[in-house]
């Protein structure tokens, strides 16, 4: 299990709550993110790397592969 931190952005783009969370893959976090989908944006990240950016009203999102830096 692979450690990741969930950030919760409001309107502003200012994170306003932030969750670790334990996942075996990128997948599954994703998948977790986009069942907890509120009005605002969630951001997944496992340690220095983006794993994804969840947005209300997107579609399916999928991993990026951008690494932060």
């Amino acid at each position: 299990m692979s450690e990741y931190k969930f950030f919760f952005l409001d309107e502003a783009g200012r994170v306003y709550r932030a969750e670790d969370r334990k996942f075996r893959e990128d997948l599954e976090a994703l998948e977790t993110a986009q069942k907890l989908r509120s009005k605002d944006i969630i951001e997944i990240w496992q340690l220095g790397r983006e794993v994804a950016r969840v947005k209300p009203g997107d579609g399916e999102s999928k991993p990026s592969d951008r690494i932060s830096g």
